[in-house]
């Protein structure tokens, strides 16, 4: 935040960017996915900002584990109903799956016409050796304690028909879990629009100008030009926020945390600007050539970048 905006008393908007897999954080890398021990922090300090107006979440994410986006939910949920602060959700390219049971939490939904929404549905696959094992000539050797441990998932084993009826009701048991959080925040919009629940629940994948159809998401629209709106103010400022790292993490890249505050500090000015974050990627992107470390990126080269949104 600039001095400037301080003395002005702008509205803050915090942005917080939920990307790539939902997994559990294990304290090392996680492998570009978002965790939650990580982005729950943020999102703490999201909305404890002062003079917050708004949260922004903004969500690039396929899904992945049920549980771990179940917990961002409810954090987000939580921290609304705590400090009485908006959220609102933006979809890019991909708000599916846990990516979109996170984004439910939000007040509102917003997303491009060409996002891809939806997908509430669960999955779990495996393959079957069998054939390969016995080609091999190769003998399965398993001792269990219970009758019913590993009834699914080897892959050297002919599928139970009961064990994966008995599979196929748990996946149901989750399914309906994501299904009654959507239901608790977008009941009233799916309803509203006379989509059936059926197809919005079907797990399909949907564009965003579908999504808004379907009563999944409020209106397509750009992040600053629906913040504009929703909050009846133009000239606001803007924190981002991302997953913080942990000290493994955050050991193994300390060359690139100055080159990362520069990237951050350049992509507020961009969505100030109206102009969206990537198109910092040319000039940004061009520092980092084979065999140049990620710390040589030069303030001059960040700086150039933002002169040309200003512009």
């Amino acid at each position: 935040m600039s001095w400037a905006g301080w003395a002005k008393g702008r509205k803050v908007v915090s942005i917080v960017q939920l990307s790539g897999r939902i997994v559990a954080s294990t304290g090392g890398s996680s492998l570009g996915g978002a965790g939650p021990l990580n982005l729950e922090a943020e999102l703490t300090a999201a909305f404890a900002q002062p003079r917050v107006a708004a949260v922004a979440l903004r969500v690039n994410s396929p899904g992945g584990s049920p549980v771990q986006a179940s917990r961002l939910y409810n954090a987000v949920r939580d921290l609304r109903a705590k400090t009485g602060v908006p959220c609102y959700a933006f979809a890019e390219d991909v708000c599916a799956s846990g990516g979109y049971y996170v984004a439910a939490a939000a007040d509102k939904i917003f997303v491009d016409e060409s996002s891809l929404v939806g997908s509430i549905g669960v999955i779990a696959g495996s393959f079957s050796a069998q054939k390969l094992v016995q080609g091999w000539g190769l003998e399965r050797r398993k001792h269990v304690a219970g009758p019913r441990k590993q009834e699914i998932g080897d892959p050297s084993l002919p599928e139970d028909p009961e064990a994966v009826e008995r599979f196929k009701e748990l996946l149901g048991s989750v399914h309906g879990a994501f299904i009654d959080a959507v239901r608790a925040t977008r009941r009233e919009a799916i309803a509203k629009v006379g989509a059936g629940e059926e197809r919005v629940f079907s797990g399909e994948v949907f564009s965003g100008r579908q999504a808004v159809e379907l009563g999944l998401a409020d209106d397509v629209g750009y992040l600053p030009t629906i913040l504009a709106r929703e909050l009846g103010d133009k000239d606001l400022e803007y924190k981002v926020f991302r997953a913080r790292k942990t000290f493994p993490q955050w050991a193994s890249g300390a060359p690139h945390i100055w080159a990362n505050a520069l990237v951050e500090a350049a992509e507020a000015t961009a969505v100030r600007a109206g102009v969206s974050s990537s198109v910092l990627d040319g000039p940004i992107r061009a520092e980092f050539r084979a065999g140049e470390s990620p710390a040589v990126m030069s303030a001059a080269t960040v700086m150039a970048a933002v002169r040309e949104l200003r512009a």
